[in-house]
């Protein structure tokens, strides 16, 4: 399941999305929550980070709001 919900993520990663969801990112969260502490929860918290630290980099750097840095933070104590 964790290499299913990774892999979707994966693809998902290479469509572009006119809707502005992120779907990629939901395919990263739910295999964290479906196969905590995993090699596969692991990995999809590695790209789930690196996308929403993308997300809100810009010119001034990194500005991660702390409403979105917790829930990233509870999801990275499940996944290692």
């Amino acid at each position: 399941l964790g290499e299913a919900l990774y892999l979707t993520g994966l693809s998902y990663e290479g469509v572009p999305d006119q809707t502005g969801s992120n779907m990629h990112e939901n395919y990263y969260e739910s295999c964290i929550e479906k196969v905590p502490h995993s090699e596969w929860s692991k990995k999809c918290y590695r790209r789930l980070e690196e996308s929403v630290y993308m997300g809100y980099t810009g010119s001034s750097g990194t500005n991660l709001p702390s409403d979105v840095r917790q829930p990233l933070d509870n999801l990275q104590k499940q996944a290692l």
